[in-house]
């Protein structure tokens, strides 16, 4: 599974790439109370909680969270090389970091 986190001021985001389920997932947080907004496994409209990397920008859109400007490529391309054990965090302040590919 590929992880990919980035902070907003209202929110804590958390996608990726499930390799051994063969989809995109998306849990979304409140930051001040760490209650969950979103996840993919308790949308009624997904079969299975499978998500696409557009569905993914249709959410963040829908709830105003401006993603960084990498990740929708990034996750295309864990979908792609079937990407595993793979966390990247994006933070504004700094370059991006990454380990573990």
């Amino acid at each position: 599974m590929s992880q990919h986190t980035f902070e907003t001021g209202t929110y804590l985001v958390q996608t990726g790439w499930d390799r051994p389920l063969q989809y995109y997932f998306l849990n979304i947080y409140r930051r001040a109370d760490d209650a969950l907004v979103y996840s993919n496994l308790h949308d009624p409209l997904l079969v299975g909680g499978a998500m696409t990397t557009a569905q993914i920008a249709a959410k963040l859109a829908a709830l105003d969270i401006t993603p960084p400007r990498q990740l929708l490529a990034n996750l295309a391309r864990d979908g792609m090389v079937n990407a595993g054990n793979a966390v990247t965090i994006y933070d504004p302040e700094m370059p991006l970091l990454a380990e573990g590919e």
